[in-house]
């Protein structure tokens, strides 16, 4: 007796498990009336959904071999007369063969294998992912997170679904509709932008940023937005710097920046002599829908949330020397010009340093974060590491936290001060009643 033998895997050399192969046997000299047929079993939805079932069945012929792959996507079935064999793979939802096709249609076909005194191998299936996105984009007048009746779709908005490797883009259609297909399993992220970069729109019900495709397309990822009247000056400031830096010798960097508008004070500046390696941006605009940055979350499960800023800074950088590399960032939300009196202050002499730094503000009313201070870091450092923040309200409030450290430290912080604006009282005139 002999044996064929292959493998069943996705396009791009990626395995397929749990395929269910079937084999049909042709003896030579059958009739040209015999026909052969293949469907899928009524019973297949009681099967597990990771495996392909079948049956197959010839006027002449009960003559059907089935293997299911193992983990590896290999198959095998053994002890087989000499024979013309007839090899093919069920389908299963989501997944589309792409070989053996027919060359002329394109149409998935089936192996014939020829059996003679010998086993085969090599009897292999190409797959790829056939999985689908879809949902619906609305305008959310009344602001309440769902579609009501009245409620009208959104138009040419771009649905963007970024996969590890692919980037897939979709406008929706008159009807709000949007479908992006040929996925495989795994994890996407979803974006969306606005015709034409149209600002003033806020989010009522955002996509999940990411989503995961495990066994069947994923569709009802349905999203509202509304329109916002918020106080974009008619005129407004921004300002943008950006360096990437490498490099070995004497470095005296510095940035600052003050803007009573949005009672906004930040100073930065780093000095010395070794190995450095830096990228780094900073960003303000005193209309914060220009300025739309990820912020680090450590309690947000896809790492980061997008906000609207007023100031945005984002640091990386390495550095190593025999001289030390001082520094020292701060940034202060100024309750004199109507901010909250928060400030963060860090300091640093050290002879190797690697860090991720991150420092926002939010101030006006139409920023997301509005009224909120904050910086995230993660550090690793041969030195001293000095941090202070506090937030600090004439008569009534003051807090204030500190942390020194010196020598080998990994240091991970995260902080924000926020304050939730309300309206103010009358106010009690101390001239009231004089004719000055």
């Amino acid at each position: 007796m002999m044996s064929i033998k292959g493998s069943s895997s996705r396009a791009y050399a990626w395995r397929l498990a749990a395929a269910v192969l079937t084999l049909l046997i042709f003896w030579a000299g059958a009739s040209a009336n015999d026909q052969i047929a293949y469907e899928k079993a009524d019973d297949a939805a009681s099967s597990e959904e990771s495996s392909w079932n079948g049956y197959i069945y010839s006027k002449d012929a009960d003559h059907i071999f089935q293997d299911e792959t193992d983990d590896d996507g290999r198959w095998e079935i053994c002890r087989l007369p000499p024979g013309t064999y007839k090899v093919c793979e069920v389908d299963q939802e989501g997944w589309v063969q792409t070989y053996p096709i027919n060359e002329s249609s394109g149409d998935p076909v089936c192996h014939v294998v020829e059996i003679t005194n010998s086993s085969v191998s090599d009897i292999d299936f190409l797959n790829r992912g056939d999985y689908c996105l879809s949902g619906h984009k609305y305008w959310d007048k009344n602001k309440n997170g769902h579609r009501d009746p009245g409620e009208p779709f959104l138009k040419d908005w771009m649905i963007i679904v970024e996969g590890e490797t692919n980037t897939w883009n979709q406008p929706t259609n008159e009807h709000g509709y949007w479908k992006i297909c040929n996925l495989s399993q795994g994890t996407y992220s979803l974006s969306e932008k606005a015709p034409g970069g149209a600002i003033g729109w806020m989010a009522s019900e955002k996509p999940p940023a990411k989503v995961t495709i495990t066994n069947k397309s994923i569709s009802g990822l349905d999203f509202g937005n509304y329109l916002i009247l918020h106080d974009e000056p008619t005129q407004y400031e921004q300002f943008c710097e950006s360096q990437l830096v490498e490099g070995t010798g004497y470095l005296d960097l510095g940035t600052s920046l003050m803007d009573k508008r949005l009672a906004l004070d930040y100073n930065n500046r780093m000095f010395g002599d070794g190995y450095i390696g830096l990228e780094s941006s900073q960003v303000y605009s005193q209309e914060p829908n220009r300025l739309i940055r990820p912020i680090p979350n450590s309690s947000d499960p896809n790492g980061t949330t997008l906000h609207k800023l007023n100031f945005f800074e984002s640091r990386k950088f390495e550095y190593e020397g025999a001289t030390p590399l001082a520094g020292k960032r701060s940034i202060s939300s100024l309750e004199f010009y109507g901010g909250i009196g928060a400030n963060a202050l860090e300091t640093f002499n050290v002879l190797r340093m690697e860090a991720d730094q991150t420092t926002f503000l939010g101030h006006t009313s139409n920023s997301t974060i509005r009224r909120t201070l904050g910086l995230n870091a993660q550090s690793s450092f041969n030195g001293t590491l000095w941090t202070e923040s506090s937030l600090h309200k004439i008569f009534y409030k003051d807090i204030r936290r500190s942390d020194l450290y010196s020598g080998e430290f990994e240091v991970q912080r995260e902080l924000k001060f926020h304050e939730s604006p309300s309206a103010m009282g009358s106010i009690l005139n101390p001239c009231r009643g004089a004719d000055c």
